[in-house]
């Protein structure tokens, strides 16, 4: 290094770039100041916000947690029964229509928030272990975690009767 470089390196600029932080890297105080800044404007957005609102955001939130733990709780579960190569279905199900619940009561915040009438959508049927009524897209029973069977129904498809006559070599060419 040249005396040069030295007398250089002893700047007030030269330390200050020196002691700064890397490219990329903001530091701890200059990010707290900034959580601060948008903690007093988001203060300031919710007492905008009515009473009801602030409510549904409050439950929105809790929701929100409640999914992301019982999910993470799911996955380490099923992580765990399976390392040790012992998979039990009924407490994966069970868990799992715990998380389906969580997950339709957030879905119905989400519409409330929105301003979205929420209207109670039509039962796909009752479980065949509670008779608690589920939704049509339902995988499993919100009541008792009961593994509900969903049948497919494509009104293209030939019906029951039109498959036995068409393997029996009855009936000709299928519809």
């Amino acid at each position: 290094m040249s005396v040069l470089d030295r007398i250089r390196g002893w700047s007030p600029r030269a330390r200050r770039r020196r002691d700064a932080p890397p490219a990329g890297l903001v530091p701890a105080d200059r990010l707290a100041a900034q959580a601060r800044r948008d903690a007093l404007r988001a203060s300031a957005a919710e007492s905008a916000v009515a009473p009801f609102e602030r409510e549904l955001l409050a439950r929105r939130e809790r929701l929100t947690e409640r999914f992301a733990l019982l999910q993470a709780d799911l996955g380490g579960v099923f992580y765990e029964m399976a390392i040790r190569d012992h998979v039990v279905m009924d407490v994966l199900t069970r868990k799992a229509a715990e998380l389906q619940r969580v997950d339709a009561d957030l879905q119905q915040v989400e519409r409330e928030l929105r301003g979205e009438h929420v209207v109670a959508a039509p039962p796909g049927g009752l479980c065949p272990a509670c008779g608690a009524a589920h939704a049509l897209d339902a995988r499993f029973c919100a009541h008792c975690g009961h593994t509900l069977a969903h049948v497919a129904v494509d009104p293209t498809a030939p019906t029951a009767v039109q498959r036995i006559a068409r393997t029996n070599g009855a009936g000709g060419a299928a519809p």
